[in-house]
């Protein structure tokens, strides 16, 4: 018992349950396990009634009472308050910080938003699908479900695929199942927006594309290479350099031949020796350029020269210059000092009189001609009446040398006649 009593102070002291081993318990003198283990120990035959079918355990011992609290210390109970309460705000923290694991947009980069899809561009959908592709390798937290994926390219519909999408959310409970599964929006985008024959269009991408003077290798093999992988590798390494050797400008094939080496048979081996000696056809160039003088600008001497803290003066906008006013000065104009007029611009009695004595135009002063088919005065007239007169023919060659009197030399000669008997 005094064993028993100096473990459970031990114990009580050290505030942790020791538990005596069974070396320690065998050892104790005074401590009772059972009737039978004791006659056993003592070498005493059973006692009659304890073994065969009749016999009955005996009832189990009742339990000690427990030990004897220590009287309470303040501040070890201070100290359990103290890391109660630190596990309590470490239990809070931790649970906040699962909380918050959602992703925050202004810590990762932002992406260019794919352009609007309104499915009549058929040759369209490929790129736009990978310009959504590129917004979720961009920011993968953002889009960590399906349907996120899914949700997100649909916000850049418009038109008749706008309208496809939309429709099926009148029915929540008849949503379709690729509306939660990006890989199957994209098979049904293609099944109804993407082309009918997606290896042909290729093909005839394919034999469309030029490899101009202007352009680089390395350009014009991008656009090569983004055109076979839609072909789905139906193509062999053969057809692809056959083909991308037909399309070779001159001046690379001159490169080949100045340098004595043939084409390449394989295709890769062909991209990269055509890309060799396109750097060098544009390193030539840029060397060239840098090396030749610039030919200076001719500055005018003649403006002032702006000095420190001068406020240049401020220029009114001019019209446009009048296009008649841009006439060479030196072009003479058709002169009427050789006229002689009256103050009201008229012609001159004695120049009037001229003109009906020698039957010259009174209008324009030419000959052959009245005023009423003066083609100065009406040139639309007087080339109606040369074609009517063209077409008249002479019925001889003497009656047409001979001259008839016209209509305005009788009438001069009557206008004589009349002023002269007047006079008289």
């Amino acid at each position: 018992m005094v064993v028993t009593r100096s473990l459970h102070a031990a114990a009580l002291a050290a505030q942790v349950p020791i538990r005596p081993t069974a070396a320690e318990i065998a050892a104790l003198p005074n401590v009772v396990t059972s009737p039978t283990a004791n006659r056993r120990r003592q070498g005493s035959a059973p006692t009659p009634g304890t073994a065969g079918p009749n016999f009955v355990p005996p009832a189990p011992a009742p339990a000690p009472p427990p030990p004897p609290q220590p009287p309470a210390d303040p501040i070890a109970q201070a100290l359990l308050a103290l890391g109660q309460s630190f596990g309590d705000a470490f239990a809070l923290a931790l649970g906040q910080g699962r909380q918050s694991t959602a992703p925050d947009p202004a810590k990762y980069p932002k992406a260019k938003d794919p352009s609007a899809f309104n499915g009549r561009r058929r040759k369209h959908l490929r790129t736009w699908i990978g310009e959504n592709e590129i917004c979720f390798r961009t920011s993968p937290n953002l889009y960590r479900s399906e349907i996120s994926k899914v949700m997100f390219a649909g916000s850049f519909l418009e038109g008749d695929a706008k309208s496809w999408f939309t429709d099926y959310f009148q029915d929540p409970d008849g949503v379709p199942a690729f509306m939660e599964d990006w890989t199957l929006f994209v098979a049904m985008m293609h099944h109804n927006f993407g082309l009918e024959d997606e290896l042909g269009a290729a093909e005839e991408d394919l034999r469309r594309l030029v490899f101009a003077d202007s352009d680089h290798a390395t350009y014009f093999t991008g656009r090569f290479r983004a055109i076979v992988s839609n072909l789905q590798g139906t193509c062999s390494d053969r057809t692809l350099r056959n083909t991308y050797a037909g399309k070779l400008p001159k001046r690379i094939l001159d490169r080949f031949e100045s340098a004595g080496v043939e084409l390449p048979i394989d295709f890769e081996a062909l991209v990269a020796r055509v890309e060799k000696f396109d750097r060098a056809y544009w390193s030539a160039i840029e060397l060239r350029r840098a090396t030749q003088p610039t030919p200076r600008s001719t500055i005018s001497t003649d403006r002032p020269q702006k000095t420190a803290g001068e406020v240049a003066p401020k220029t009114t906008p001019q019209p446009p210059p009048n296009p008649r006013s841009l006439r060479n000065p030196l072009t003479p104009k058709p002169a009427l000092a050789d006229v002689p007029l009256t103050k009201e611009g008229k012609l001159t009695d004695a120049e009037r009189q001229r003109r009906y004595d020698t039957g010259a135009c009174v209008y324009c002063g030419g000959a052959g001609h009245i005023v009423k088919d003066c083609p100065k005065r009406n040139p639309m007239q007087a080339r109606a009446g040369m074609l009517s007169q063209s077409a008249i023919r002479p019925e001889s060659a003497a009656e047409a040398e001979t001259p008839r009197p016209t209509a305005r030399a009788s009438y001069i000669v009557e206008t004589r006649e009349s002023e002269d008997s007047g006079k008289d």
